[in-house]
């Protein structure tokens, strides 16, 4: 597993691409859910030291004053709006660190996303295996020996600079400077994070 940053370990940048949490747990959802847990634990002292600080006078003066009954708490969000209203932005963003990591962590430990990890996997097997030229209906293409010329579908050009090279499935625009497998393509074709294009590409679900 790749380490990550402590600020920025979520969109680590990989073979020019970058990996959002959601990519890395696929990859390795027990070395993820590993990581998720010690964030946790970093973060909970400060939550339960800021929670006795603010949120539980807050709590406990509106109990005093009878503005609410403890059984009704999960019935509405008014007190709890209230509150966030009124709680420092450290709270706040202590709290939002918590409940995200919790939720990735519990993603983590999701029988059904990680059974969709072996599908990914194998769509990623078979999108590498797709021919370029049968992604995109190109223009003005011209065939030299192996390699296929077009038009570049990423910029405006009237003289063909995409190559396909003879394989099918490694292509380079000399004029925009794109490049790179079928998944590459189709990832900047549609404006497609790497899983969605891997699942439109290889048949993932």
């Amino acid at each position: 597993m790749v380490a990550k940053s402590d600020k920025h370990w979520a969109n680590v940048a990989r073979d020019g691409k970058c990996y959002t949490e959601l990519d890395w747990i696929r990859e390795d959802p027990e070395g993820m859910a590993q990581l998720f847990k010690d964030k946790l634990d970093e973060i909970k002292p400060e939550y339960q030291r800021l929670h006795a600080k603010e949120r539980a006078p807050f709590l406990n003066k509106m109990a005093e004053l009878q503005m609410y009954k403890t059984w009704e708490w999960h019935k509405t969000y008014f007190w709890l709006t209230a509150f966030n209203i009124m709680a420092s932005d450290r709270f706040k963003e202590v709290k939002g660190q918590l409940n995200r990591f919790e939720r990735l962590l519990d993603l983590c430990q999701n029988k059904k996303f990680q059974s969709d990890q072996f599908n990914i996997h194998q769509g990623i097997e078979k999108a590498k295996q797709l021919h370029i030229k049968d992604l995109y209906t190109f223009i003005k293409t011209k065939k030299s020996g192996n390699t296929l010329y077009a038009l570049c579908p990423f910029h405006d050009e009237k003289t063909p600079s995409f190559v396909i090279y003879d394989d099918g499935r490694k292509f380079k625009c000399h004029g925009c400077g794109a490049g790179g497998s079928p998944i590459d393509f189709w990832m900047k074709l549609k404006n497609l994070t790497f899983i969605e294009a891997i699942k439109q590409l290889g048949g993932a679900n």
